[in-house]
């Protein structure tokens, strides 16, 4: 499976992943799931289940403080 596959599957799904990743990635800094929720207007749970794939699809990593 490729990514642009992937990509295509994840819009049909409305995954919102890719969101979370970008808005992420804008803050700079750490990583805030409230925030994030606000930001783009979802539930804080709907942002942890996208950060819970997006860790396991090796696209984020956490780590410690």
């Amino acid at each position: 499976m490729t990514w642009k596959s992937i990509a295509g599957i994840a819009r049909s799904m409305r995954w919102t992943g890719a969101a979370v990743l970008d808005a992420h990635a804008r803050s700079g800094g750490k990583f805030d799931s409230k925030r994030i929720a606000a930001q783009l207007g979802i539930s804080t749970d709907a942002v942890n289940i996208a950060l819970t794939d997006l860790c396991l699809f090796g696209l984020l990593e956490l780590k410690g403080e």
